[in-house]
């Protein structure tokens, strides 16, 4: 530990004795990199997170094609789906149109999401997002006409259509469902799309791993291939200001090998080899690294807190689906982050060493 002491002096503090100033910036640079790094791990996991369950709560997670089931399969509820045409007013609007064949199950299911639900429904009710009804200026009990593009007369090209009432009203908080989503039972759909209703699809809230022959699907694999994609390049971010902060505290400690080859070489006569100077510079960096990346974190952690107490980010990031940003750091994520983030300070501060006290104690011996 004495060996320790005496080489962080000789390595951090100038000839006067004080601390070197150059190693502020990449210091400042690698807690930076830290705070970023965990932090974007803690939001877009949490977000990531939140979203999914949202999705998986509002729909089934997955589901397998009429044709690729045998009368044994069990299911939760089928149903199909298309795109379709709104139009009121004048207006046209293009929709997502999801029928299920027990609709009141699904409804069950979504219940939570409900803003108004009509107390005397009939099957051929639909239900609309928030967005889409204050869009088109509707409420629960009003009409609307809903077309299908995609069983166009060819002679007449006009679209099949028929009038709908709205059942219900829904709010996921989530534009595009909002906005875009249209719920009615299998009866009205066929009654709309005919011979178009295309293949119906078997849903379910678990993969059965009986029925290894079944290719289960999710339509929301792309949402969060997505925040995943986005999470990793601002943990890239993060890194690359670790890394530039690493390159110029190995240059710094470059020009310190070379200042300090003097007092290099008299700890190399008193009986120091030069293994033992490397090693007790690496563990000095290895201590850096992991109190400046602890550092880091302990921001995170400390900025997460006030978040969870004063909702901070709610008023940065009005505009997303949450009343409060969801926050979730994982034991692995910190473990693995951390010890990369140790080991690239350790190794950037150690390699001018390396190289240059060897070069330094060689010449001296000759």
């Amino acid at each position: 530990m004495k060996i320790l002491s005496i080489l962080a002096k000789i390595i951090y503090n100038q000839k006067n004795g004080s601390f070197r100033k150059s190693l502020i910036f990449p210091i400042l640079g690698i807690i930076i990199g830290s705070y970023v790094i965990f932090m974007t791990l803690s939001i877009m996991n949490g977000m990531e997170k939140s979203i999914v369950d949202r999705i998986k709560s509002f729909d089934y997670p997955y589901y397998v094609y009429e044709k690729n089931i045998d009368n044994s399969f069990v299911f939760e509820n089928n149903g199909y789906e298309s795109i379709g045409i709104i139009e009121n007013n004048n207006l046209e609007n293009l929709v997502y149109v999801k029928s299920y064949e027990n609709l009141q199950d699904y409804i069950d299911r979504i219940n939570q999401y409900l803003l108004i639900d009509k107390k005397n429904k009939v099957d051929s009710d639909i239900y609309i997002g928030y967005e889409l009804s204050r869009q088109l200026n509707l409420n629960v009990g009003d009409s609307l006409k809903l077309s299908s593009p995609l069983s166009a007369n060819i002679a007449t090209k006009i679209f099949p259509s028929k009038i709908f009432n709205i059942g219900g009203i829904y709010e996921m908080s989530m534009f595009d469902y909002d906005s875009k989503f249209i719920i009615c039972s299998n009866d009205a759909f066929v009654d709309l799309y005919g011979d178009s209703a295309g293949n119906k699809k078997y849903y379910v809230s678990q993969k059965n791993n009986s029925k290894d022959e079944l290719i289960f699907s999710n339509d929301n694999e792309m949402l969060i291939s997505a925040l995943q994609f986005e999470r990793n390049i601002y943990v890239f971010f993060g890194f690359s200001v670790i890394f530039f902060s690493s390159f110029i505290l190995m240059i710094v400690m470059m020009i310190t090998a070379l200042e300090k080859r003097t007092q290099f070489s008299i700890i190399n006569i008193l009986g120091l080899s030069i293994r033992k100077i490397q090693l007790a510079i690496f563990l000095n960096n290895l201590i850096l690294g992991l109190l400046l990346s602890i550092f880091g974190y302990m921001l995170a952690i400390i900025t997460i807190n006030l978040n969870y107490s004063y909702n901070v980010f709610s008023y940065i990031f009005n505009a997303l689906p949450f009343q409060n940003i969801p926050m979730s750091l994982t034991y692995s994520d910190i473990l693995v982050f951390l010890l990369m983030l140790i080991l690239i300070v350790s190794v950037s501060g150690i390699l001018p060493f390396i190289f240059k006290i060897k070069n330094i104690l060689v010449v001296k011996s000759e």
